[in-house]
Protein backbone atom coordinates (compact mmCIF):
# COMPACT_ATOMS: atom_id res chain seq x y z
CA UNK A 1 0.00 0.00 0.00
CA UNK A 2 3.02 2.42 1.00
CA UNK A 3 4.46 1.70 -2.18
CA UNK A 4 1.38 2.32 -4.41
CA UNK A 5 0.73 5.58 -2.50
CA UNK A 6 4.66 6.84 -2.99
CA UNK A 7 4.50 6.11 -6.53
CA UNK A 8 0.97 8.20 -6.67
CA UNK A 9 2.41 10.89 -5.02
CA UNK A 10 5.55 11.14 -6.92
CA UNK A 11 4.23 11.08 -10.52
CA UNK A 12 2.59 14.54 -8.62
CA UNK A 13 5.93 16.06 -7.83
CA UNK A 14 6.11 19.84 -9.32
CA UNK A 15 9.70 20.89 -9.19
CA UNK A 16 9.05 23.92 -6.92
CA UNK A 17 7.80 21.15 -4.39
CA UNK A 18 10.82 19.85 -4.54
CA UNK A 19 13.22 22.68 -4.17
CA UNK A 20 10.97 23.38 -0.80
CA UNK A 21 11.55 19.51 0.26
CA UNK A 22 15.14 19.74 -0.29
CA UNK A 23 15.74 23.45 1.18
CA UNK A 24 13.45 22.66 4.52
CA UNK A 25 15.77 19.10 5.31
CA UNK A 26 18.83 21.56 4.93
CA UNK A 27 19.78 20.41 1.46
CA UNK A 28 20.03 23.90 -0.75
CA UNK A 29 20.43 23.38 -4.45
CA UNK A 30 24.21 24.51 -5.08
CA UNK A 31 23.01 24.90 -8.74
CA UNK A 32 21.00 22.63 -11.54
CA UNK A 33 20.10 21.60 -15.10
CA UNK A 34 17.59 21.56 -17.16
CA UNK A 35 16.27 18.09 -15.34
CA UNK A 36 17.69 17.53 -11.86
CA UNK A 37 18.76 19.69 -8.60
CA UNK A 38 22.38 19.85 -7.41
CA UNK A 39 23.70 19.62 -3.73
CA UNK A 40 26.29 18.45 -1.41
CA UNK A 41 25.68 14.54 -0.58
CA UNK A 42 24.36 14.50 3.02
CA UNK A 43 25.21 10.95 2.93
CA UNK A 44 29.30 11.37 2.41
CA UNK A 45 28.86 14.40 4.03
CA UNK A 46 31.08 16.24 1.09
CA UNK A 47 31.40 19.57 1.21
CA UNK A 48 34.21 20.74 -1.65
CA UNK A 49 32.15 19.24 -4.93
CA UNK A 50 28.51 19.27 -5.11
CA UNK A 51 27.86 15.60 -6.00
CA UNK A 52 24.17 14.66 -5.60
CA UNK A 53 21.76 14.94 -7.96
CA UNK A 54 17.90 14.96 -7.12
CA UNK A 55 15.60 14.80 -9.90
CA UNK A 56 13.03 17.91 -10.08
CA UNK A 57 10.22 16.02 -11.65
CA UNK A 58 10.44 12.47 -9.38
CA UNK A 59 12.55 13.45 -6.82
CA UNK A 60 14.93 10.31 -7.03
CA UNK A 61 18.25 11.22 -5.67
CA UNK A 62 21.97 9.67 -7.02
CA UNK A 63 25.33 10.84 -5.55
CA UNK A 64 28.04 10.52 -8.18
CA UNK A 65 30.83 10.07 -6.35
CA UNK A 66 32.15 6.48 -7.15
CA UNK A 67 32.75 5.60 -3.46
CA UNK A 68 29.48 6.74 -2.47
CA UNK A 69 26.45 5.76 -4.98
CA UNK A 70 23.12 6.34 -2.70
CA UNK A 71 20.13 6.69 -4.33
CA UNK A 72 16.83 6.61 -3.46
CA UNK A 73 13.58 8.32 -3.45
CA UNK A 74 12.20 11.33 -2.42
CA UNK A 75 10.65 9.88 0.47
CA UNK A 76 13.41 7.70 1.73
CA UNK A 77 15.48 10.84 1.20
CA UNK A 78 13.35 12.76 3.80
CA UNK A 79 13.12 9.82 6.00
CA UNK A 80 17.16 10.04 5.99
CA UNK A 81 17.30 13.04 6.67
CA UNK A 82 14.71 14.98 8.45
CA UNK A 83 16.04 16.13 11.99
CA UNK A 84 12.68 14.09 13.54
CA UNK A 85 12.24 9.98 13.31
CA UNK A 86 9.41 10.58 10.67
CA UNK A 87 7.39 7.48 10.26
CA UNK A 88 6.19 6.62 6.43
CA UNK A 89 3.15 8.59 6.82
CA UNK A 90 4.66 11.26 8.34
CA UNK A 91 6.81 11.71 5.53
CA UNK A 92 4.35 11.87 2.47
CA UNK A 93 2.65 14.31 4.75
CA UNK A 94 5.99 16.63 5.05
CA UNK A 95 5.92 16.17 1.33
CA UNK A 96 2.81 16.86 0.05
CA UNK A 97 2.66 20.01 2.87
CA UNK A 98 4.74 21.46 0.44
CA UNK A 99 3.30 21.23 -2.68
CA UNK A 100 3.05 25.02 -4.06
CA UNK A 101 5.10 26.09 -1.63
CA UNK A 102 7.69 28.73 -2.54
CA UNK A 103 7.57 29.13 -6.31
CA UNK A 104 8.80 32.61 -7.14
CA UNK A 105 11.44 32.51 -4.36
CA UNK A 106 12.86 28.94 -5.26
CA UNK A 107 13.23 30.52 -9.23
CA UNK A 108 15.17 33.04 -7.91
CA UNK A 109 17.55 31.12 -5.76
CA UNK A 110 17.50 29.00 -8.76
CA UNK A 111 18.38 31.42 -11.14
CA UNK A 112 20.99 33.00 -8.60
CA UNK A 113 23.01 29.54 -8.49
CA UNK A 114 22.89 29.21 -12.03
CA UNK A 115 24.28 32.83 -12.35
CA UNK A 116 27.14 31.66 -10.10
CA UNK A 117 27.79 28.36 -11.64
CA UNK A 118 28.78 30.56 -14.98
CA UNK A 119 30.91 32.78 -13.27
CA UNK A 120 34.75 31.86 -12.71
CA UNK A 121 36.65 33.72 -10.15
CA UNK A 122 39.88 34.84 -13.00
CA UNK A 123 42.83 35.14 -11.13
CA UNK A 124 45.65 37.15 -12.30
CA UNK A 125 48.35 36.03 -14.86
CA UNK A 126 50.98 37.70 -13.19
CA UNK A 127 50.62 35.20 -10.51
CA UNK A 128 51.11 32.65 -12.45
CA UNK A 129 54.17 34.06 -13.80
CA UNK A 130 55.86 34.39 -10.42
CA UNK A 131 55.33 30.68 -9.54
CA UNK A 132 56.40 29.60 -12.77
CA UNK A 133 59.48 31.46 -12.26
CA UNK A 134 59.93 30.01 -8.82
CA UNK A 135 59.93 26.65 -10.28
CA UNK A 136 62.97 27.51 -12.76
CA UNK A 137 65.05 28.75 -9.73
CA UNK A 138 64.24 25.72 -7.83
CA UNK A 139 66.15 22.78 -9.11
CA UNK A 140 65.15 20.50 -6.16
CA UNK A 141 61.77 20.58 -7.53
CA UNK A 142 62.56 20.33 -11.35
CA UNK A 143 64.20 17.37 -10.19
CA UNK A 144 61.26 16.01 -8.54
CA UNK A 145 59.24 16.97 -11.86
CA UNK A 146 61.70 15.55 -14.31
CA UNK A 147 63.31 12.45 -12.72
CA UNK A 148 60.66 11.24 -10.44
CA UNK A 149 57.73 12.45 -11.95
CA UNK A 150 58.85 11.78 -16.12
CA UNK A 151 58.09 15.12 -17.11
CA UNK A 152 60.19 16.75 -19.84
CA UNK A 153 60.94 20.73 -19.96
CA UNK A 154 58.45 21.14 -22.63
CA UNK A 155 55.97 19.92 -20.65
CA UNK A 156 56.59 21.73 -17.68
CA UNK A 157 56.36 25.06 -19.73
CA UNK A 158 53.29 23.92 -21.58
CA UNK A 159 51.00 23.56 -18.66
CA UNK A 160 53.11 27.09 -16.98
CA UNK A 161 53.93 24.79 -13.70
CA UNK A 162 55.39 26.70 -10.60
CA UNK A 163 56.64 26.24 -7.20
CA UNK A 164 55.96 27.99 -4.10
CA UNK A 165 58.41 27.75 -1.41
CA UNK A 166 56.45 29.18 1.34
CA UNK A 167 54.25 25.95 0.60
CA UNK A 168 56.80 24.20 -0.59
CA UNK A 169 54.86 22.72 -3.00
CA UNK A 170 54.69 22.59 -6.96
CA UNK A 171 51.84 24.36 -8.38
CA UNK A 172 49.19 23.58 -11.36
CA UNK A 173 46.86 26.04 -12.92
CA UNK A 174 43.84 25.67 -13.43
CA UNK A 175 41.50 27.20 -16.42
CA UNK A 176 38.18 27.54 -17.19
CA UNK A 177 36.64 26.52 -20.61
CA UNK A 178 37.76 29.57 -22.05
CA UNK A 179 41.42 29.31 -20.94
CA UNK A 180 41.24 31.50 -18.09
CA UNK A 181 43.55 31.51 -14.89
CA UNK A 182 40.82 30.38 -11.97
CA UNK A 183 42.73 28.17 -9.34
CA UNK A 184 45.82 26.47 -8.57
CA UNK A 185 46.35 22.78 -7.46
CA UNK A 186 49.34 22.23 -5.01
CA UNK A 187 51.46 18.85 -4.66
CA UNK A 188 54.32 18.91 -2.11
CA UNK A 189 57.74 17.78 -3.51
CA UNK A 190 58.20 15.45 -0.39
CA UNK A 191 55.60 13.18 0.38
CA UNK A 192 52.48 13.39 -0.91
CA UNK A 193 50.19 16.42 0.69
CA UNK A 194 47.68 18.52 -1.67
CA UNK A 195 46.33 22.02 -1.46
CA UNK A 196 44.14 23.52 -3.49
CA UNK A 197 42.92 27.48 -4.13
CA UNK A 198 40.15 28.17 -2.27
CA UNK A 199 36.94 27.83 -4.24
CA UNK A 200 38.43 25.52 -6.53
CA UNK A 201 35.53 24.81 -8.96
CA UNK A 202 36.69 21.38 -9.49
CA UNK A 203 32.43 20.70 -10.06
CA UNK A 204 31.91 22.77 -12.79
CA UNK A 205 35.31 21.85 -14.87
CA UNK A 206 37.56 20.21 -16.55
CA UNK A 207 41.01 20.44 -15.66
CA UNK A 208 42.52 21.02 -19.59
CA UNK A 209 39.18 21.25 -20.99
CA UNK A 210 40.27 24.52 -22.65
CA UNK A 211 43.09 22.83 -24.57
CA UNK A 212 41.36 19.14 -24.93
CA UNK A 213 38.44 20.73 -27.00
CA UNK A 214 40.58 22.62 -29.19
CA UNK A 215 42.42 20.02 -30.12
CA UNK A 216 40.21 16.84 -31.12
CA UNK A 217 36.42 15.91 -30.63
CA UNK A 218 37.54 12.59 -28.81
CA UNK A 219 38.23 12.99 -25.43
CA UNK A 220 40.86 11.31 -23.09
CA UNK A 221 39.43 11.20 -19.54
CA UNK A 222 41.84 10.57 -16.49
CA UNK A 223 41.32 11.33 -12.46
CA UNK A 224 44.37 13.68 -11.77
CA UNK A 225 45.94 16.80 -13.36
CA UNK A 226 49.54 14.13 -13.68
CA UNK A 227 47.85 12.26 -15.37
CA UNK A 228 46.41 14.66 -17.93
CA UNK A 229 50.02 15.91 -18.70
CA UNK A 230 51.99 13.03 -18.86
CA UNK A 231 49.06 11.61 -21.51
CA UNK A 232 49.55 14.95 -23.36
CA UNK A 233 53.14 14.49 -23.30
CA UNK A 234 52.87 11.12 -24.92
CA UNK A 235 50.66 12.76 -27.95
CA UNK A 236 47.89 13.22 -26.72
CA UNK A 237 46.96 16.90 -25.61
CA UNK A 238 42.47 16.03 -25.73
CA UNK A 239 43.07 15.07 -22.51
CA UNK A 240 41.45 16.07 -19.26
CA UNK A 241 40.86 15.55 -15.93
CA UNK A 242 38.07 15.12 -13.41
CA UNK A 243 40.27 16.12 -10.48
CA UNK A 244 39.17 12.87 -8.09
CA UNK A 245 36.33 10.49 -7.81
CA UNK A 246 33.13 12.84 -8.41
CA UNK A 247 31.05 13.31 -11.74
CA UNK A 248 28.76 16.11 -11.75
CA UNK A 249 26.38 17.06 -13.84
CA UNK A 250 28.10 19.66 -15.32
CA UNK A 251 30.94 17.71 -16.36
CA UNK A 252 28.29 15.50 -18.15
CA UNK A 253 27.25 18.76 -20.26
CA UNK A 254 30.77 20.14 -20.93
CA UNK A 255 31.67 16.56 -22.34
CA UNK A 256 28.54 16.09 -24.23
CA UNK A 257 28.89 19.53 -25.54
CA UNK A 258 32.27 19.45 -26.61
CA UNK A 259 33.29 15.68 -27.88
CA UNK A 260 31.63 12.66 -30.18
CA UNK A 261 33.78 10.12 -28.21
CA UNK A 262 35.54 9.33 -24.94
CA UNK A 263 38.27 7.12 -24.22
CA UNK A 264 37.84 6.10 -20.23
CA UNK A 265 41.70 6.17 -18.53
CA UNK A 266 40.58 6.24 -14.58
CA UNK A 267 43.02 4.62 -11.92
CA UNK A 268 42.62 1.47 -11.33
CA UNK A 269 43.00 1.24 -7.92
CA UNK A 270 43.78 -1.98 -5.04
CA UNK A 271 40.46 -2.48 -4.01
CA UNK A 272 42.01 -3.76 -0.41
CA UNK A 273 42.95 -0.06 -0.34
CA UNK A 274 38.52 0.88 -0.14
CA UNK A 275 36.87 -1.40 2.34
CA UNK A 276 34.84 0.30 4.48
CA UNK A 277 33.16 -0.16 7.58
CA UNK A 278 29.84 0.44 6.67
CA UNK A 279 28.86 0.09 2.68
CA UNK A 280 26.01 1.43 0.98
CA UNK A 281 27.39 -0.16 -2.33
CA UNK A 282 27.64 -3.89 -1.16
CA UNK A 283 24.66 -6.67 -0.32
CA UNK A 284 26.03 -6.88 3.15
CA UNK A 285 27.69 -3.26 4.45
CA UNK A 286 29.14 -4.72 7.01
CA UNK A 287 31.21 -7.49 4.44
CA UNK A 288 32.53 -5.03 2.29
CA UNK A 289 35.07 -6.90 0.11
CA UNK A 290 36.87 -3.43 -0.88
CA UNK A 291 36.34 -1.30 -4.16
CA UNK A 292 38.05 -0.04 -7.34
CA UNK A 293 36.97 3.64 -7.42
CA UNK A 294 38.62 4.30 -10.50
CA UNK A 295 36.78 1.59 -12.24
CA UNK A 296 33.59 2.27 -10.80
CA UNK A 297 34.06 6.08 -11.67
CA UNK A 298 35.20 5.07 -15.53
CA UNK A 299 31.81 2.90 -15.20
CA UNK A 300 29.42 6.31 -14.03
CA UNK A 301 31.20 7.93 -17.18
CA UNK A 302 29.93 5.13 -19.19
CA UNK A 303 26.60 5.42 -17.80
CA UNK A 304 25.80 8.79 -17.58
CA UNK A 305 27.36 10.17 -21.29
CA UNK A 306 24.39 9.83 -23.66
CA UNK A 307 24.81 9.36 -27.54
CA UNK A 308 28.53 9.42 -27.42
CA UNK A 309 31.50 6.44 -28.26
CA UNK A 310 32.37 4.94 -25.20
CA UNK A 311 36.19 3.24 -25.19
CA UNK A 312 38.10 2.03 -22.61
CA UNK A 313 42.24 2.15 -22.79
CA UNK A 314 43.79 -1.04 -22.23
CA UNK A 315 46.91 -2.84 -22.65
CA UNK A 316 45.90 -6.28 -23.46
CA UNK A 317 43.15 -8.87 -23.22
CA UNK A 318 41.39 -8.51 -19.69
CA UNK A 319 44.87 -6.18 -18.90
CA UNK A 320 44.02 -1.97 -18.42
CA UNK A 321 47.77 -1.12 -17.48
CA UNK A 322 50.86 -2.74 -17.43
CA UNK A 323 53.03 -4.28 -14.38
CA UNK A 324 50.33 -3.09 -12.35
CA UNK A 325 50.11 0.09 -12.80
CA UNK A 326 47.41 2.37 -10.81
CA UNK A 327 47.10 4.83 -13.44
CA UNK A 328 48.47 7.04 -16.28
CA UNK A 329 51.63 8.44 -14.40
CA UNK A 330 53.10 5.37 -14.05
CA UNK A 331 53.79 4.44 -17.31
CA UNK A 332 56.22 5.46 -20.20
CA UNK A 333 54.74 7.57 -22.84
CA UNK A 334 55.10 4.02 -24.84
CA UNK A 335 52.97 2.60 -22.57
CA UNK A 336 50.46 5.25 -23.11
CA UNK A 337 50.34 5.37 -26.22
CA UNK A 338 49.66 1.34 -26.29
CA UNK A 339 46.82 1.69 -24.11
CA UNK A 340 44.94 4.31 -25.81
CA UNK A 341 45.63 2.71 -29.58
CA UNK A 342 44.33 -0.82 -27.97
CA UNK A 343 41.36 0.63 -25.98
CA UNK A 344 38.49 -1.24 -26.55
CA UNK A 345 34.44 -0.62 -26.41
CA UNK A 346 32.05 -0.13 -23.79
CA UNK A 347 30.32 -3.41 -24.69
CA UNK A 348 33.45 -5.76 -24.36
CA UNK A 349 35.24 -3.89 -21.65
CA UNK A 350 31.79 -4.33 -19.33
CA UNK A 351 32.40 -8.34 -20.73
CA UNK A 352 35.71 -8.40 -18.75
CA UNK A 353 34.55 -7.51 -15.64
CA UNK A 354 36.98 -5.96 -14.46
CA UNK A 355 35.88 -4.17 -10.89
Amino acid sequence: MYGDQQRKNRASYSEEQIGAVLSDIGLEPESETGKDFICFCPYHSNTDTPSFSVSKHSGVYLCFNAMCGAKGTLAGLVKDNHPDKLGEFEVLRFILKRKGVRKHSLADEVARNRKKQEDFNIMPAAMFDRLHAGLLETPDAVRYLVEERGFDEDTLEEFYIGYSAKMGMVTVPMHDPLGNYVGLIGRSVEGKRFKNSVGLPVSRTLWNLHRAKAASDTLILVEASFDAMRVSQAGYPNVAALLGGNLSNLHIELIEKYFNSIVIMTDFDDKSNYVQKYCRKCPDPFACLGHNPGRELGKLIAERVKGKRIRWASYDYKIVYPNNAKDPGDLTDDEIVHCIKNSVNNLEYSQWQLT
